[in-house]
């Protein structure tokens, strides 16, 4: 799909802006354009419940897949868990690879 004809499309709704803004910080991190949307009385009333406090995720069409993964693992808690155990990994076969390192100079 061109990217002119892409559409934006709701991706999730939170109970206020505070929980919106980090949603979009995890998704734009992960190189997916947002916008957020809220009802005007919401805003101008600093409402953060009910129908005037929910605020609107907007994702691009062809970014809706990627982006509904990263907002399920942000509910779930799953966010960085295979990040992190990339990097446990490979700082497990750099502590390897320097123990060999350790026994030939010993012996």
């Amino acid at each position: 799909m061109n990217s002119l004809d892409d559409e934006w499309i709701v991706v999730d709704e939170t109970p206020g802006p505070v929980q919106a803004e980090i949603l979009c910080g995890l998704l734009e991190s992960s190189g997916i354009k947002t916008q957020m949307s809220q009802e005007s009385a919401g805003l101008v009333f600093a409402t953060s419940f009910g129908i005037l406090g929910t605020t609107k995720i907007f994702v691009l069409q062809s970014d809706y897949e990627r982006a509904h993964e990263v907002v399920e693992a942000f509910y779930s808690g799953n966010i960085g868990s295979a990040e992190e155990n990339e990097t446990d990994n490979s700082n497990d076969s750099e502590e390897d690879s320097s123990d060999e390192d350790d026994d030939s100079i010993i012996n």
